[in-house]
C-alpha cells in the first residue's frame, strides 16, 4: 500500500471512547509506515499521550464551541497551511467542532485532498442545508462506529448507504491481556480471595445509569448472603456522586459498596473484577464494554443504542431493559450463582473482541477506507 499522508483531527479536552479511537488509529497507522499528524488542542489529554508515544502533533487549534466565527476562521486556516506543508492527502475528522474546520481547509487546499469523517455519537444531526452540504459535498466517506449509527444517516436517505463505512471502536488485544493479576486492585480495595466484585467503570454523569446500578447493588446486598461487594469507578458530576454515596450510607453498605474515584490503571480494575456491569440508558456502541469483555469479563449491559452489537444476549453477556434495577438485580445475582455461564459469557467475549473489535481490524479497515476514496 502506497504511504499516505494522513491528517486526524480531535476536540475533545479529556480522554474519552473517541479519543481513545483516535490515538489508536493514528499510533496503528503510524506503525503501519503512513505519516500521521494529530491536530487538537495543547492542553487536551489525547496531545500529552500522543506526544509520550512520539507521535506528530499540531497543537495550533482551539475548536471552540458555540458561534466564534473568528477562532473557527484561525482554526481553518491554520489546518490549511498544515494541509499543504505537510503535503496532506487525506483528512480525518471526528466531532462537530473540528468537521468544519477540518473539510473546509482540506476543499480550499492545494492538492488532491480528501475527507472522512467518523461519527462517534448517537444524537440526531438536524438535516438542514447546511449539514446536507457537509455531509454530502465536503466529506468523501462516513465512518459510523456501530449499526445503530449507520441506520441513523441512511434513514430517509440522508446519506447513501454506499457513502457510509461502519468501522468497529477497538483495543489493542495484546495490551488487554486477561492474565494480568487483579490482587493488586482488589487488596487495595480489601476485597478476600473468597468474595467476589461487581464493579461499574464509568464517568459519574446520569446517562450512565448509576443509579439503577446502586440500587441493584442494595437489593441483592439486602437479600444475599452470598460473600459480594460493589465498586463504582471514576469521577465526573460531583452532586451526583454525592448523592449516590449518601444513599449508600443511609442503607449502611459503606463497607460493602466501595467508591474509587477516577482511576488511570483500568486495567488493572477490570482485572479485579468479577464482573462487569454498565447499566447506560444510552449509547453509540460502548468503549467501555469492549474493554471488559477483552479482560475476559462477563458483563451486565442495557438494551440500548449500539450496545448489543458487542454485548449479545447469552453469548458474549446479558442484557436488560434501562432503567430497572430489578432486572438488573437478577441478571447480575444470575451470574453471581451460575460460574458455568458467566465463564461461557467471558470466553465468548473475548473471542468476539479478538475477531471484529481490535485495533489491528481497525487500522487495516480504515487504511483500506482511505485508499477507496482517494481512488
Amino acid at each position: 500500500m502506497p504511504r499516505l499522508r494522513i491528517l486526524h483531527t480531535n476536540f475533545h479536552k479529556y480522554m474519552v471512547g473517541e479519543s481513545k479511537r483516535i490515538l489508536a488509529n493514528v499510533y496503528g497507522l503510524h506503525q503501519c509506515g503512513h505519516y500521521v499528524v494529530l491536530a487538537s488542542p495543547p492542553e487536551s489529554a489525547v496531545i500529552k499521550q500522543a506526544k509520550e508515544m512520539g507521535l506528530h502533533t499540531f497543537t495550533e487549534v482551539q475548536f471552540n464551541s458555540g458561534f466564534r466565527p473568528l477562532s473557527f476562521l484561525k482554526d481553518m486556516l491554520a489546518l490549511k497551511r498544515l494541509i499543504e506543508q505537510d503535503k496532506i492527502n487525506i483528512v480525518h475528522t471526528h466531532g462537530s467542532k473540528d468537521s468544519w474546520s477540518g473539510a473546509l481547509a482540506a476543499r480550499l487546499a492545494v492538492g488532491n485532498v480528501r475527507v472522512a469523517r467518523t461519527r462517534h455519537n448517537h444524537y440526531p444531526v438536524s438535516r438542514h442545508l447546511f449539514n446536507k452540504w457537509l455531509y454530502r459535498r465536503l466529506t468523501h466517506r462516513l465512518v459510523a462506529i456501530s449499526e445503530y449509527i449507520k441506520a441513523g444517516f441512511t434513514r430517509d436517505n440522508f446519506i447513501p448507504e454506499g457513502k457510509i463505512s461502519l468501522i468497529y471502536s477497538a483495543v489493542d488485544v495484546a495490551e488487554y491481556n486477561p492474565l494480568q493479576d487483579g490482587r493488586v486492585f482488589r487488596a487495595e480495595l480489601g476485597i478476600s480471595g473468597d468474595e467476589q466484585l461487581v464493579g461499574m467503570v464509568a464517568f459519574i454523569i446520569p446517562r450512565k445509569g448509576h443509579e439503577y446500578f446502586l440500587a441493584a447493588a442494595i437489593k441483592i446486598l439486602q437479600a444475599e448472603k452470598t460473600k459480594v461487594k460493589f465498586v463504582i469507578v471514576g469521577d465526573g458530576n460531583d452532586a451526583l456522586e454525592a448523592e449516590l454515596k449518601q444513599k449508600v450510607q443511609q442503607a449502611g453498605l459503606s463497607r460493602r459498596i466501595l467508591f474509587t474515584g477516577f482511576r488511570k490503571d483500568i486495567k488493572s480494575v477490570l482485572a479485579g473484577l468479577d464482573i462487569f456491569v454498565l447499566p447506560t440508558l444510552e449509547e453509540a456502541l460502548g468503549l467501555a464494554f469492549v474493554e471488559a469483555l477483552a479482560m475476559k469479563k462477563p458483563v451486565v449491559a442495557t438494551q440500548v443504542g449500539g450496545v448489543p452489537e458487542i454485548v449479545r444476549h447469552h453469548e458474549t453477556g446479558l442484557l436488560v431493559p434501562p432503567r430497572n434495577a430489578d432486572s438488573l438485580a437478577e441478571a447480575i445475582t444470575s451470574l453471581l450463582h451460575d460460574k458455568k455461564l458467566a465463564g461461557r459469557l467471558a470466553e465468548n467475549g473475548r473471542r468476539l473482541v479478538e475477531a471484529e473489535f481490535s485495533t489491528k481490524a481497525l487500522v487495516e479497515k480504515t487504511a483500506k477506507l482511505y485508499q477507496e476514496i482517494l481512488n
